[in-house]
């Protein structure tokens, strides 16, 4: 592994782990739970000791605490004599200590990302080790433009200005749409290194043409490791 372990195998066996530097994007339907898929991303990273900032722009802070919670909260066994609000307190315990920062901005662009990652890392330069945009067609700009398309294009080049600027790896997460131009800037753009798209066998929406972009089947069981030592290693996306 070259890079960042993201602990989900079918994204470590595609990217070979996340590299500074580097512009992600993973797509789903919307029909997948998307947002599920982010706190796997997000605990398989954190869980082995790396930053990372989590811009969440679907809900709120704590609709995503509640998924972290959940996955977490699956992968702990702990004592069956302890009560179950014990276990809950020790998993909350467990989770607020991971270096996990919560986003829920109203409207996101370059400038409040970068306001962000600058109050993080005002103490510590190398606090955040991984950035995470959960829906990149929600992301505003600082400037006006004159389409949705051009915005995308836009945030695709600031966010790899970012991953270069801070030595990071930026992950960027999309939603396929069944209209074609809707999914131009990604078929297209320079900026990003390589994508990842989870489809199912029933899904009628096009294929990219863009070369080295990976096929997940959503059929398949995300075989997720984020603690070595629990033996429950498999969750199925959704």
């Amino acid at each position: 592994m070259e890079g960042i372990a993201t602990g989900i195998k079918q994204l470590d066996s595609t990217f070979n782990g996340l590299k500074i530097g580097k512009l992600y994007c993973i797509s789903a339907t919307s029909s997948l739970e998307r947002s599920s898929l982010i706190a796997k991303l997000a605990l398989g990273v954190a869980t082995r000791g790396y930053g990372i900032l989590l811009c969440y722009l679907e809900k709120s802070e704590t609709s995503m605490q509640s998924f972290l919670y959940d996955i977490y909260n699956y992968y702990c066994e702990y004592d069956d004599n302890l009560p179950a609000l014990k276990k809950r307190e020790l998993s909350m315990q467990e989770l607020g200590a991971l270096p996990i920062w919560i986003e829920d901005f109203p409207t996101l662009s370059y400038s409040s990302l970068l306001d962000s990652l600058q109050k993080i890392c005002y103490l510590n330069r190398h606090a955040i080790d991984l950035v995470i945009i959960d829906n990149i067609a929600r992301m505003d700009t600082d400037f006006h433009v004159q389409s949705k398309n051009l915005c995308i294009e836009a945030n695709l080049y600031l966010l790899k200005m970012i991953a270069k600027e801070y030595k990071v790896p930026v992950v960027t997460f999309f939603e396929r749409n069944r209209v074609f131009l809707a999914m131009k800037p990604f078929e297209e753009s320079k900026y990003i290194d390589k994508i990842a798209i989870f489809r199912s066998s029933r899904d009628e929406m096009p294929i990219f043409n863009r070369r080295g972009v990976k096929i997940i089947p959503t059929e398949d069981n995300l075989e997720l490791s984020i603690f070595d030592e629990y033996k429950r290693i498999h969750v199925t996306l959704g």
